[in-house]
Order: structure tokens, then sequence, then C-alpha cells
């Protein structure tokens, strides 16, 4: 009678133990999906031996990107040919997005994961979402939608709220299916501030990722630290960082202007010019750094570094060297600072030996 006790017990501990193994994978697979911290993400988001080039963070294309971009680009060797998109770690998915262009009828898509209180890493310009993602949001146009103008197209962008846990290596959507999209955006944020979307990879990942960060082409490499780029230029005080047309909406980046670093030599100064200036073509304009004596200390009035220029009373010209698309000829800008939050500009159809530096009616006034 004993033995047979003994063994009945054995058999409903052996059954007990069962049920606590499988209870334990039930809240497994139900345990919350890990937050963004840094080195934390061990897949990349797309096989990179297709990439050809990872833009750093504050790339210029003005007028709908006139200030430096929170993110980066992820550049295809061969656009047209799809290439998955993966989940870089385990993590909740909270927020999918649609952008339809109005104007030309495409339409892409956004994933945003993490948190949207704390570190999110989003990724965006996807041609098509997985079934899964899809299923999540549903009709898109039940969402928060809202359209706004840009780069001469109007776009309707729709967001929905979800929640869907996905793992490490999982395809949650597919990139570069057309042959008109040439990349994808990939971006980081922590509260709500843009910040280096490398930092949050494993040291592995990251490595192989930042070997591509350059140009598009990847015939031009980012040395410079930080690898990833900088975003956020401005020099409260000084001419370097972003200004905003006085009497024109803040929604959108078109009617602006950027004195700021290139984000491929930041050594190399760049003016990013919306569409705000009246006989200007909208592009990036490339100046050339001069007026430094032997202390290295900026003298002069051309051509002056923009960190250099404060509101000292001084109207400074600028040569312009290159813009995209053609250079203008005998075309250059001058600016002075009137105090630390306003600027005056002005385009003029000579180059800076065009004396005395004056302002016309055609001055346009800045604001940060």
């Amino acid at each position: 009678m004993v033995s047979i006790k003994i063994i009945s017990l054995s058999g409903a501990m052996i059954i007990f133990a069962m049920l606590l193994i499988q209870c334990g994978k039930g809240r497994e697979s139900e345990r919350p999906r890990t937050a963004i911290t840094t080195g934390s993400l061990t897949n990349p988001p797309v096989d990179f031996s297709r990439v050809s080039g990872l833009v750093p963070l504050g790339n210029l294309n003005p007028p709908g990107h006139t200030f430096p971009t929170g993110h980066m680009y992820i550049y295809f060797k061969d656009p047209g040919s799809a290439v998955n998109v993966y989940a870089p770690g385990n993590l909740p998915v909270f927020q999918l997005a649609r952008f339809k262009n109005v104007t030309t009828g495409f339409t892409d898509y956004r994933i945003e994961l993490g948190q949207p209180s704390g570190t999110v890493l989003f990724l965006s310009h996807l041609s098509s979402l997985s079934a899964e993602m899809l299923s999540a949001a549903g009709d898109f146009s039940t969402g928060n939608c809202e359209t706004y103008t840009t780069g001469g197209n109007t776009f309707e962008y729709c967001r929905k709220a979800v929640s869907v846990n996905v793992k490490a290596g999982d395809i949650i959507a597919m990139a570069n299916e057309d042959a008109g999209i040439f990349n994808i955006d990939m971006g980081a944020a922590e509260n709500g501030a843009a910040t280096c979307p490398l930092q949050y990879f494993t040291n592995l990942v990251r490595t192989a990722m930042e070997a591509k960060a350059g140009t598009a082409s990847g015939s031009y490499k980012r040395t410079a630290p930080p690898v990833c780029g900088e975003y956020n230029l401005d020099v409260p005080g000084t001419l370097q960082g972003n200004w905003y047309k006085q009497g024109a909406s803040r929604e959108q980046e078109d009617p602006h202007i950027a004195f700021v670093k290139d984000n491929f030599r930041p050594r190399e100064l760049r003016i990013s010019v919306g569409s705000g200036v009246p006989g200007l073509t909208s592009g990036v304009y490339s100046v050339g750094v001069s007026g430094v004596n032997d202390e290295g200390n900026a003298t002069g009035l051309i051509d002056r570094a923009f960190a250099g220029i404060t509101p000292d009373g001084q109207t400074y010209c600028y040569v312009i060297r290159k813009v995209s698309g053609g250079s203008p000829p005998n075309t250059s800008f001058i600016v002075k600072l009137e105090n630390n939050n306003t600027l005056s500009f002005e385009k003029k159809d000579c180059n800076c030996s065009c004396t005395p530096y004056t302002f016309t009616a055609a001055k346009i006034t800045y604001s940060r």
C-alpha cells in the first residue's frame, strides 16, 4: 500500500510539474517584448550586402528637407529588386502609417517600434507591409489622417495605433519593390528628440552598418566622428543653424533656410535654401571658408564660418560656389544678424566684390 501511494504521488507530481512547464511556456509567449536600449538590437533591418550607402543624419534635400534630417537613409544597390525588411529585435510595434502621394498616386508605409513615451525606432518609405502588419492596421483611412503639401506634392498621412509583438528577424515589410524607390529611412528618437539609431544595435551589427556610412552610392565614406552624422547644428547667437522665414508657416520646411555643415564632409559648409527666395532655385549651395589669420581667428566679411558670425552690426557676404543642378553666375548672399534670433538675408546678382553690402526692398527676414 505504501509503495502504491508513493507511485501515485510521484505520478501526480510529474503531472503537476508538466502543468507548471506548460503554464510557464504560456507566460513566456505572452511576456512583453524588451524595450530599446543601447546595444540591444540584434538584427539589421535589411540585408546590408544589398545596401550601397547609409546616408548619415543631417542630409539636405530642399525644399522638402531644407533643414538637416533627423534620420538616416538606407540606399539599395539594385533599385526595383525587392528587399525584406526585418524586425531589429524582440519589440512591440505600436504604430503603423501610410503615406499617399495624392499628386502622383504613389503609396508607401512606416513602422514604429519601441515605446512611444521612451525610445522609438522607425522605418519609413516601405513598399509594402507584411500580412500581419496589414491585418493589425486594418483600414488606414479610419486612422488619424492629415493632408499637407511639400516639395510641390500633396500627401495624405494616416497613422494607426496597433499592438503587435515581433521577434528579431521577423519579416515585417518589403522595400525597393518599385524601380522608383531607391531607399528607405531609418531613424530613432528618445522622448521625442531625434538621435542616432545605430547606437541601439549590437557592436557587430553596428560596425557592419557604419561601414556603409557615406553617400548614397557608397563612393564616399564619412569618417569624421560621429560617423552616424549630426542633425541639430544650431549654434545659438550665431548664423549657424535653421532659420524660419517670417510670415511663412513653420509646419513644413519649404520656405525656410539653413546655414549648416555638410553631412558627409562636416568641415565643409552648406547653405540650404528652400522655395522662399524669389529668383533663386531651391537647392544646396556650397561656399568656401576664408578669412582666417595666422592665429586661427576668422577675419574679413567674405565667406566667414557660420558659427563665427554674431550680432556685431556687420553685414557679411557669401560667394556661391556650387548648387545642385548647376552654378548660378554672379550670385552672392549677404547676411546680417540683427540680434540672436533675427537674420536679414538678400540675394545679390553680383559677386562679393559688389560693395557696399546694403539691403534693399528685396531683403528677407528670418527668425529662430
